[in-house]
Formats: C-alpha cells, sequence, structure tokens
C-alpha cells in the first residue's frame, strides 16, 4: 500500500517500487528481492513487515509519552564521547558508545532509581557537562516516570542551592567537575537524599565529604538490563530547568513528554535543524540548561550520530573534535563559534566536514556569522527562542509560578491573553493532564 511510483532500477534490470510513506524502496532482479530504506538499509522482502511494524510501534511509543529511542532503537548508530583532554574528570580520552548501549544503561538507570523507592514525577537533578552519561540520565530518568530537573553549575552556589530545595530534587548526579560546588552547597539541600557522581568506582574521590557519596557505574553497574517502561499521561512533566533571566529568584521551566517528543520531531525536519541518520551532530549548547535545545532527543529519533565534547569548549578542541569525528552539524551559542574562529584563522585553517551550525541565546556578530560560510560554505542558522529557549510560554500567576513551553511554531509568541498554568505540585501529580502538551 502507498506505492508512490514505479520505475526500473539501475543494476539488474529488475523493477523498483518507491513508497515514500513508509520510506521503502523494494525492488526484484537479479535474483535478489530486497527493500532498501531511505537511510540505505537494506532488508530482506520477508523482513519488511516486521521492519514497518517496528517502525509503526517505536512512533506510537514516543507519541504515548515512552522515551524516544529506548526500546527498540538500533545499534547501528555510534556516539563518540570527548570528553575533554583538560580535566580530570574522564577515564582516558575519547569513550565510544552505540544508541542500543545507551538503551541497555538507560533501563539501568531506570531500575537504580527504582531501587532507592523514588515516586512517579521525583525530581532527579544533574550537574553534568555534555557526556554520555548524562544522556543516560535523560531517558532513564524521564522514562521511567521522574522528572529530570538540570541544574546550571554557572549560577551562584546559593541559587543552585536554592533551586534543588525548590524542586524538591531527591537525587543529584554530577561531574567531579563540579565537585567543590557540591561540597559548598550540599549540606544546604535539605531535600538531597542521594548523591551520584559521574565516574567509575575506582575515580570515586574518598574524602569527599559528601554522604554516603556513590559511583555512577557502581550505582547501574549491578542493574538488569531489562526494563518495562510505565505507561503514564504524555502530559506528564518530562524535565525541567531553571532560568536565572528573570527578576528575583530564578524560575522553572517545565516541560513535558509531549511537547518534548513533539519538538524532537518538529526540530529534526529539514527546515528546522535538518538532522537526518547520515549527520554527525555536536551540541556544544550545554545539556544542563534547555535540554541542549532538544538535540539529544532529535539524535536519539534519527539515530544520527552524536559527538560530546564534554568540558573541553575551547576553539581548539571543538576544531579537532569536529575534524576527528567528521562532525556535519554544530551548535552552539555566538562565543563557541568565536572561539572556533579565533583558533582556525591564524593558522588558515579549515573545516573539512562541518555543513551546518545552529546559534543561539543572543545574536551572533555577523563577522562571525558570515566568516565560516565564506571561508568553508558552513550554512548557519540563528535559533530564535526566548527565556529558557521557548516558542510559547504560559505563566502562572501563583507566588511558586513555573513556566512551562509549547511548540508552536519557529517564532515566539507574545505572553499578553495566554492562558494559566496550575501551580507546581498539581502539575507534578500522577493524574496531571495539563501543563506543556
Amino acid at each position: 500500500g502507498g506505492v508512490q511510483r514505479v520505475s526500473e532500477s539501475v543494476q539488474g534490470g529488475g523493477r523498483l517500487a518507491f513508497c515514500s510513506r513508509r520510506g521503502l524502496a523494494v525492488g526484484g532482479g537479479g535474483g535478489e528481492r530486497v527493500a532498501v530504506t531511505r537511510d540505505g538499509q537494506r532488508v530482506a522482502i520477508e523482513d519488511v513487515a516486521g521492519l514497518l511494524a517496528r517502525r509503526k510501534r517505536n512512533v506510537d511509543m514516543r507519541l504515548n509519552g515512552t522515551p524516544p529511542a529506548l526500546d527498540g532503537v538500533s545499534g547501528g548508530s555510534s556516539i563518540a564521547i570527548g570528553d575533554g583532554r583538560l580535566t580530570c574528570r574522564v577515564e582516558g580520552d575519547i569513550h565510544r558508545s552505540t544508541w542500543a548501549g545507551v538503551a541497555r544503561r538507560s533501563r539501568q538507570v531506570a531500575h537504580a532509581l527504582d531501587g532507592m523507592n523514588l515516586l512517579f514525577s521525583d525530581r532527579v537533578a544533574t550537574l553534568a557537562w555534555n557526556g554520555y552519561r548524562h544522556l543516560e540520565l535523560y531517558f532513564g530518568v524521564s522514562g521511567s516516570g521522574r522528572v529530570l530537573h538540570t541544574i546550571n553549575p554557572r549560577l551562584h552556589p546559593e541559587q543552585i542551592a536554592w533551586i534543588a530545595n525548590h524542586a524538591e530534587d531527591q537525587v543529584l548526579c554530577f561531574d567531579l567537575t563540579f565537585l567543590p560546588i557540591i561540597q559548598a552547597v550540599h549540606a544546604k539541600c535539605t531535600t538531597v537524599k542521594h548523591w551520584i557522581a559521574l565516574c567509575d568506582a575506582d575515580k570515586l574521590p574518598k574524602d569527599s565529604g559528601i554522604p554516603d557519596l556513590q559511583s555512577y557505574e557502581a550505582w547501574i553497574g549491578a542493574q538488569p538490563d531489562k526494563y518495562n517502561w510505565p505507561e503514564f499521561d504524555e502530559n506528564s512533566a518530562s524535565s525541567m530547568c531553571y532560568t536565572s533571566g528573570t527578576t528575583g529568584n530564578p524560575k522553572a521551566a517545565l516541560y513535558s513528554h509531549r511537547s518534548t517528543i513533539l519538538h524532537a520531531y518538529a526540530a529534526a525536519l529539514p527546515d528546522v535543524m535538518c538532522i537526518s541518520a547520515r549527520d554527525a551532530v555536536l551540541p556544544v549548547v550545554p545539556m544542563f540548561h534547555v535540554n541542549a535545545w532538544g538535540i539529544p532527543y532529535s539524535a536519539a529519533l534519527t539515530g544520527c550520530k552524536l559527538v560530546f565534547p564534554g568540558p573541553a569548549l575551547d576553539g581548539k578542541s571543538i576544531y579537532e573534535l569536529i575534524e576527528s569525528e567528521r562532525v556535519t552539524y554544530a551548535a552552539g551559542v555566538p562565543t563557541i563559534w568565536q572561539m572556533l574562529l579565533g583558533h582556525m584563522r591564524p593558522g588558515n585553517l579549515r573545516s573539512s566536514t562541518l555543513k551546518r551550525t545552529l546559534t543561539g541565546a543572543r545574536a551572533c556578530p555577523p563577522a562571525s556569522a558570515t566568516s565560516l560560510q565564506s571561508q568553508d560554505g558552513v550554512q548557519g542558522r540563528p535559533a530564535r527562542w526566548g527565556k529558557c529557549r521557548a516558542t510559547a510560554p504560559r505563566v502562572s500567576p501563583a507566588s511558586r509560578s513555573i513556566v512551562s513551553f509549547v511548540l508552536t511554531g519557529p517564532a515566539p509568541l507574545s505572553l499578553a491573553g495566554l492562558p494559566a498554568i496550575q501551580p507546581f505540585r498539581q502539575f507534578l501529580a500522577p493524574a496531571s493532564t495539563g501543563g506543556c502538551g
């Protein structure tokens, strides 16, 4: 069903039926009966029904609040994680994994959280760079029904402690880079019951001063890698972050499963980020704020190669990572591109693979915006997000207001006339049907 056109294939003289709706080319000729997907995957005719069923199941899962691309993801797309050469948080330089590995370890995270007897919608905080463990928490936390709370380490320690208490975080996972921050605030974080250092067991500091500190690998290592993801309302909270771009204390931005999935679909479209399985994507924009503009979810959706810079955000490190991992698409704030160009210009360096960049947070200086394009033909695109990079905020007048966001279009909407949402605690309740959907 849904065959759009039939034409002669180039090889073997067989006939080729292309189904644009299904993304399959099915052909016979030369004794070979295969289906070829848009990304070049060859599937035996006998396996087409199973492939389509799995695709439909994955779509149904994503639309119904199940974590995107976790159950049944392909094991073929690699993730190259550049954890940085400048800090001691890394065990080695480059960590490599696959989407299947991310899925497996995310299920172990979900089991570990269950073992802590966390309730539905309990908040699990992270203070971490862009890295593979942080990515596993993205899916393991939200997929198990808890709320991923990414904390911005660039805020003042007093603000970090206030945010953790206001969100009532139960668990806080952090990179060892940020151990000094945790040491300064842990006694003030009255709701946090569990502290997890994102490292191997042998890297765990013995004199940290953090009570009952565990290493991430010891925490999830003994957990089973099979997990039955719970079913819940797609409008339930998935993740949250706080913005300091406001008066008074930082304000929370809360994202639902539904809005996150819709954003992942929309961001991957050709007229937005144009992400496909053929891309190698480098999100320099931090995962500790605004979910790295949703790139981790769009990457899982498309199965593209994902490249993480860790804490090494200087121009030399970014350039070397782009070249060594053959990055085709990168996203970051203007400062990143200025540092990158500052490294490239003195040596007359060029990018051999980078084709597109996305710039957000503020306007990119014209000189930086045109330099890469003029030298290397890199297409730059501005991201039109506002506070917390949202497209449509709804603001509650309650004293403990929460700002939530709905995907509505490419440009921000005015606040005037938008309806209020229910208070924070009511939104997080299991029976909630409002919020970001």
